[in-house]
C-alpha cells in the first residue's frame, strides 16, 4: 500500500493537467472556432493589461532611476496596448494567437521527441505513438507558423481548426508523455538498484577471495613449517 501511495505521489501530475488544458481547448476551437478566438483574445488581452498595468504601477514605485528602468516601462507600455488592442479586437487577434499555438507545439514537439527516444531506449512500447504524435504537432506548428501571413478574412476558420487539431496533438502528447516520463524513471531507478546490487555482491565476492587467499596462504605457510 506504501509503494502505491509513493508512486501516485510522484505520478507526473503536470502533464496530465496540460492533456486536459490543451484537450478542452481543442474541442472548443473545433467545435466553435469563430467564437474561440473571439473569446480568448478577449481573455488573454484583458489578463495581459492588468499584469502588466500593475508590472508598471509597482516599478513606478521604485526609488531608482535608470535605462533599464525605462526599457522596462516601455516593455510595460507596449504590452498593455497590445493586451488593449486585443481586448478591443478580439477577432483580430488571430495571428497572435497562430504565432503563439505554432511556436509552443514547435517546441514542445522536440521534449516529446527526446522523451521518447529515452522511452525507446527503456523499451517502452508507447515510444511510437509518442513519435506519431509529436511529429503531427509540430506540423501543425509549422502551417499555424505560416497562417498569419494570409490575409485574415479568408482564413479565420480554417486556421482556429488547425489550432484546435494542434492543440489536441499537444494534448494527447502530453498524456502519453505521463506514462513515458513514469516509465523511464521506474526503469532508470530499477537500473540504478541492479547496479548497486551489483556492486555489492562484487565487494562481497572480492572480500570473500581475499579470505580465501589469505586461508591459502596460512595453509602453505604451516606446510613449509
Amino acid at each position: 500500500m506504501r509503494k502505491f501511495w509513493k508512486t501516485l505521489l510522484h505520478f507526473p501530475w503536470g502533464y496530465l493537467l496540460f492533456f486536459l488544458l490543451f484537450g478542452a481547448g481543442g474541442v472548443l476551437y473545433l467545435l466553435f472556432p469563430s467564437a474561440s478566438v473571439s473569446w480568448t483574445g478577449r481573455i488573454l488581452g484583458g489578463l495581459t493589461v492588468v499584469m502588466f498595468a500593475f508590472s508598471g504601477v509597482r516599478l513606478v514605485g521604485q526609488k531608482k532611476r535608470g535605462g533599464v528602468f525605462f526599457l522596462k516601462m516601455l516593455g510595460c507600455l507596449l504590452a498593455v496596448l497590445m493586451g488593449g488592442y486585443m481586448l478591443l479586437f478580439p477577432d483580430q487577434s488571430l495571428p497572435y494567437l497562430s504565432l503563439a499555438v505554432g511556436v509552443y507545439a514547435l517546441m514542445d514537439a522536440g521534449a516529446k521527441l527526446m522523451l521518447s527516444g529515452q522511452a525507446n531506449r527503456h523499451h517502452l512500447l508507447l515510444w511510437w505513438a509518442l513519435t506519431v504524435t509529436s511529429l503531427l504537432a509540430a506540423a501543425g506548428g509549422v502551417f499555424l507558423l505560416r497562417f498569419p501571413y494570409v490575409p485574415y478574412e479568408e482564413n479565420i476558420v480554417p486556421n482556429a481548426v488547425l489550432m484546435g487539431i494542434t492543440m489536441l496533438l499537444c494534448g494527447v502528447g502530453n498524456f502519453l508523455s505521463a506514462f513515458a516520463f513514469h516509465g523511464v524513471r521506474l526503469r532508470e531507478q530499477k537500473e540504478r538498484e541492479d547496479g548497486a546490487t551489483t556492486v555489492v555482491i562484487d565487494a562481497e565476492g572480492a572480500r570473500r577471495q581475499a579470505r580465501e587467499a589469505n586461508g591459502t596462504e596460512e595453509s602453505d605457510l604451516f606446510t613449509m613449517q
